[in-house]
């Protein structure tokens, strides 16, 4: 046994054999192997709110996935074609950990995408990092998902809190002169981030923190938030409060006219929002990620792709 397994293979003798079984198989055989794999989709997971507090923006982000999915339909990934499968996350952390490992487990997905929630960002990337896959947070800002509770399968598109506070804080102190603020808080990750980099700001500038009121999910009726703040005399009202909930506060300080009493400002404002309340009620100095009027040909040529795709729009 042991001078058969120390019995070493010539280099001519192992040539001929690969030869040998090459010219078995035949010529095509490699060429239709390499077809096949080629032809299995390249599936991507989407967890994206289609109900909860932020079903516009997971529409919305989703309508943009959309648009990248149909531009690679021709000519693929890798000569793959591009597929989505979508999860609705029902803007609840717990949901969205279940649907993302649904799609690892049942689907085998190895990549992720989407949500808007940064508390569902958070539980789906813990989700992907135990089970090796990559997660893509395309629309969170929470700067705890690249930071305190960041992992290394997890990356961020959009900019995160301490970016928006960085640009927004010091232009309404040194510029418009708005140096009392006063703080709504949507409970939860977004918009503990959001207050906490507003704060952080505040008191580099020297600046005066007249409170804070912490908004719970779902929330309908402001009018005894609205009416503490407003007893502070804020020269700002500093709000990071977003989805149905912010499209319902809008309302409440038009009604209020909340706008004639002090600044309103929206730490990051998104245009689903905007558009659920009217143009007649927004008023004041908002940080924002983009904005489609920017004259540059990137963004003139996603506008007509957009439109091109979605006229209704």
């Amino acid at each position: 046994m042991k001078k058969r397994l120390e019995t070493k293979i010539s280099r001519r003798t192992f040539l001929k054999g690969a030869v040998a079984g090459a010219a078995l198989l035949g010529p095509g055989v490699p060429y239709i192997a390499k077809k096949a794999v080629a032809a299995e989709p390249l599936y991507i997971g989407v967890v994206s709110p289609a109900s909860g507090n932020y079903a516009d923006h997971g529409m919305m982000e989703r309508m943009g996935m959309q648009i990248a999915a149909a531009e690679f339909k021709e000519k693929g990934v890798l000569d793959r074609p591009v597929k989505l499968l979508v999860e609705d996350d029902e803007t609840d952390p717990q949901v969205g950990a279940r649907k993302a490992r649904r799609l690892i487990e049942v689907d085998k997905v190895k990549f992720l995408m989407g949500g808007v929630s940064s508390s569902v960002a958070v539980s789906v990337g813990e989700v992907a990092q135990r089970a090796g896959v990559l997660f893509i947070a395309t629309n969170q800002n929470s700067d705890t998902i690249t930071g305190e509770k960041a992992h290394r399968c997890v990356f961020r598109v959009p900019p995160d809190m301490a970016m928006a506070l960085r640009c927004l804080g010091p232009y309404l102190i040194e510029k418009s002169g708005l140096k009392k603020w006063y703080f709504f808080t949507h409970d939860y990750e977004w918009g503990w981030s959001g207050t906490r980099w507003g704060k952080k700001v505040l008191e580099q500038y020297k600046g005066t923190d007249l409170g804070e009121s912490k908004i719970p999910l779902g929330t309908r009726d402001y009018s005894a938030f609205i009416q503490k703040a407003l007893a502070t005399k804020p020269e700002a009202l500093v709000i990071t409060v977003g989805g149905v909930d912010r499209a319902a506060l809008i309302e409440q300080c038009f009604e209020f006219g909340v706008y004639k009493k002090t600044m309103i400002v929206h730490t990051l404002y998104d245009y689903e929002d905007v558009w659920a309340a009217g143009p007649k009620k927004n008023f004041g100095i908002h940080g924002t990620e983009w904005y489609h009027g920017i004259d540059t040909p990137t963004v003139k040529a996603f506008l007509a792709k957009y439109k091109q795709m979605f006229p209704a729009a």
